[in-house]
């Protein structure tokens, strides 16, 4: 997927990009936590947290994000691609929504959904 000749959107609505910036926040806190013992359930908690506002994104706004299967020695997930660039309020600019799991987007995301957001994906 190549963002050439692209600008980066910054006039979407505003609930896209807080969700946008919520899931990367979320995400970055429980990775910095993931390593501690006694922070595991608050990790655990914040992971959920970010799979529930990644499928927030993905019902609410299906015709600005795409499934892009991307697996690691960590598991089988899709990276959640924005489908334009998006600027959060920091000034960060993002072209991912972070990664979900292949399982969790199974269980919650019908067949055709996921088939559709992968076509997505590749146009």
């Amino acid at each position: 997927m190549s963002f050439a000749g692209t600008h980066i959107v910054t006039d979407l609505r505003q609930d896209f990009v807080e969700l946008v910036r919520l899931i990367t926040m979320v995400n970055r806190c429980y990775h910095g936590m993931e390593d501690r013992a006694v922070m595991k359930e608050v990790s655990d908690a914040l992971k959920a947290k970010k799979t529930g506002l990644q499928l927030e994104l993905l019902r609410r706004f299906p015709q600005w994000v795409a499934l892009q299967r991307h697996d690691s020695e960590k598991g089988q997930n899709f990276s959640l691609r924005l489908l334009q660039p998006v600027r959060l309020p920091s000034g960060e600019v993002r072209t991912d929504a972070m990664h979900l799991p292949l399982a969790i987007a199974e269980k919650y995301l019908s067949e055709t959904f996921l088939q559709s957001a992968q076509m997505r994906a590749s146009q």
